[in-house]
């Protein structure tokens, strides 16, 4: 029997995401990139349960790539993957991306378009799309998406009675180390110069702004971890600790933390609900750890009336 094709979900459905303000002068030209991690929710289907997501974005060619990857491959059914880049004042939340933007569409193996906004009016144009097991690849490529000053990215998966979403912050790429100079020709030998040690590995917990959300509702938290130092860490972890009324997931609270090369921020996340036994006002206590390295910060939930 043939399968039954699912209405494409319209645009509008990802475009109220891409809302229109006063579009601002148009950011120099630089590479951006970012990604972030997500626990496993058993409680929805696997081919739309996010446990990672990326994106980069080439200002001077006009080029946006997203990878997302879910607990289960991406079959059958065919879910949609909907991701978008645009500009907001911090924090990176979806529903805060403000034009000049640009929204991916993709029903996997059928159709995958782009659609971009600023105060002048939309442009589309033909994107591709790829899978490789549980991780999808989509790519857009225009003039119109060129020199743009995006900083934040959103990825949906959506499937026939479930989806999950991701969002997380894009800064500029660091900056590649300069070529080694050529050695002048020179009958003595030049003094080898004395290099002072690199320094060590550092770990930074970002400050994170308060989370705000209604008793009973899950809402994700985006904690940024970096290493400041001049080395890179070990694999380490970062443990979340709860008072009493408030649930995480995942429930342990502890979320692995990748190594990290010097001067590299990376995106952690975990998902809050305030019971009804909760305080108006609740801290969660951060802690991220790598060998012998540690870092300590908090987060506040605050209960909506």
């Amino acid at each position: 029997m043939a399968r039954q094709r699912r209405p494409l979900v319209p645009t509008a459905l990802i475009l109220p995401l891409l809302a229109a303000l006063v579009f601002a002068t148009a950011a120099a030209a630089e590479d951006r990139v970012g990604q972030a991690t997500s626990p496993a929710d058993e409680a929805i289907p696997g081919y739309v349960d996010i446990l990672s997501g990326g994106a980069s974005y080439d200002s001077t060619a006009g080029t946006v790539t997203f990878t997302v990857t879910t607990r289960e491959p991406l079959g059958s059914p065919t879910p949609l993957v909907l991701a978008s880049l645009g500009t907001v004042e911090p924090p990176c939340e979806a529903k805060l991306i403000t034009h000049p933007s640009v929204g991916i569409t993709a029903e996997i193996g059928l159709l995958t378009f782009w659609e971009a906004t600023d105060p002048e009016g939309e442009q589309f144009g033909q994107a591709t799309s790829s899978v490789s097991g549980a991780t999808a690849t989509l790519t857009a490529a225009g003039s119109a998406l060129a020199g743009r000053p995006y900083n934040c990215a959103a990825i949906i998966v959506a499937g026939e009675s479930a989806r999950d979403e991701l969002e997380f912050p894009v800064v500029p790429s660091p900056p590649s180390p300069p070529s080694p100079a050529s050695s002048p020709s020179v009958s003595v030998a030049a003094p080898v110069p004395i290099m002072p040690p690199a320094a060590p590995a550092g770990l930074l917990i970002a400050k994170s702004v308060a989370l705000r959300l209604k008793a009973e509702e899950w809402k994700r938290a985006q904690i940024v971890v970096s290493d400041p130092g001049g080395i890179a860490t070990t694999t380490g972890s970062l443990r979340v600790k709860a008072p009493k009324g408030v649930a995480l997931k995942p429930a342990s609270g502890r979320l692995r933390l990748p190594p990290l090369q010097p001067g590299q921020m990376k995106t952690l996340s975990f998902k809050v609900k305030l019971t009804n036994a909760a305080e108006a006002k609740s801290t969660l206590s951060l802690t991220a750890t790598a060998g012998a390295l540690t870092a300590n910060s908090s987060v506040v939930a605050k209960l909506l009336n």
